[in-house]
């Protein structure tokens, strides 16, 4: 009869060591983006924008292969569906998502897009078997159309408004100026 301190510590040794070869085949990639839950992408109707989903592979030594899919929110969105190679400690691959709200849109519609991931494992005899996934969800607002507005933040009508008046000034200025000088010749 083994001893139960020995049962225990062998069954202790042979959990720590499998604990330790699932870790060493741990693939890890994750996704990020600017919008999310909380954080909407806002659009107008009739507006198309493209943002980008960022996939990054910073834990393991090896390179992944990555397939995206749209499974929610096929009505205003597309993403190609392909494969993506997120090459092992980096990040900042881009994988862009168009958004096109249709016209007729009410404003204050609120979608939501979701794009999965998916690692891809080639098997025996080439066949294609797909591991670790991670969907990634942000919400689309759909709100009125913002004035056009350049990087300062100034509005563009303002610009030319205050230019006018300084042309104006100055010919104001000029035909003064001429007139004086006239009057002193005399």
């Amino acid at each position: 009869m083994i001893n139960k301190n020995k049962k225990t510590g062998f069954a202790l040794i042979l959990i720590v060591v499998t604990i330790l070869l699932i870790i060493s085949n741990v693939y890890a990639f994750g996704v990020s983006s600017s919008y999310y839950k909380g954080n909407p992408l806002q659009i107008s109707p009739g507006e198309t924008k493209t943002i980008s989903l960022r996939l990054q592979n910073m834990v393991g030594s090896e390179d992944m292969t990555v397939k995206s899919v749209l499974t929610k929110g096929s009505e205003i969105a597309k993403v190609e569906e392909k494969n993506y190679v997120v090459k092992a400690g980096t990040e900042g691959l881009e994988v862009p998502v168009t958004i096109s709200i249709p016209s007729s849109t009410p404003l204050n519609t609120n979608y939501e897009v979701t794009v999965s991931f998916s690692t891809v494992t080639s098997g025996q005899g080439g066949a294609v078997s797909l591991g670790t996934g991670i969907d990634t969800t942000f919400d689309v607002l759909v709100v009125p159309e913002t004035p056009n507005v350049n990087d300062s933040g100034v509005n563009n009508s303002i610009i030319f408004l205050v230019f006018g008046i300084i042309v104006l000034l100055v010919i104001i200025v000029l035909a003064v100026f001429l007139k004086n000088k006239k009057n002193k010749t005399k």
